[in-house]
């Protein structure tokens, strides 16, 4: 998926765990398309899902929400999201918004591959 020309996400599977690479600046104008995206990406059931953030700049409310409610979705299933490679500022957000406490966060894909898988 892109918008505006720049890749937004891409899906790989690594040891049983779906790893969804998000990048980019995610905000408002974004949401609908990644909202689409996370329901494609994160099924109901026991699965795990982790969300590599090492390529998102930014971050804003209406993303922090879609986020939470996919997590709820996953939780109501039996399944798991897991947020992962967070930079600074991404990190700042999470910590300041409340979802850092709600969410699994690892400092890399591979730690939370391994926690998770």
């Amino acid at each position: 998926m892109t918008i505006a020309g720049e890749p937004l996400t891409s899906t790989a599977r690594h040891d049983g765990v779906d790893v969804v690479t998000l990048a980019g600046e995610l905000d408002l104008f974004s949401a609908e398309v990644l909202r689409r995206e996370l329901e494609e990406a994160v099924p109901g059931g026991r699965h795990v899902v982790v969300l590599d953030l090492a390529e998102v700049t930014f971050l804003d409310s209406t993303v922090l929400g879609l986020l939470l409610l996919a997590a709820r979705r996953m939780d109501a299933n039996g399944g798991r999201l897991v947020l992962a490679s967070a930079g600074e500022a991404v990190e700042r957000v999470l910590q300041v918004s409340g979802l850092w406490t709600y969410l699994p966060v690892h400092d890399t894909v591979g730690e939370a591959v391994a926690a998770e898988g």
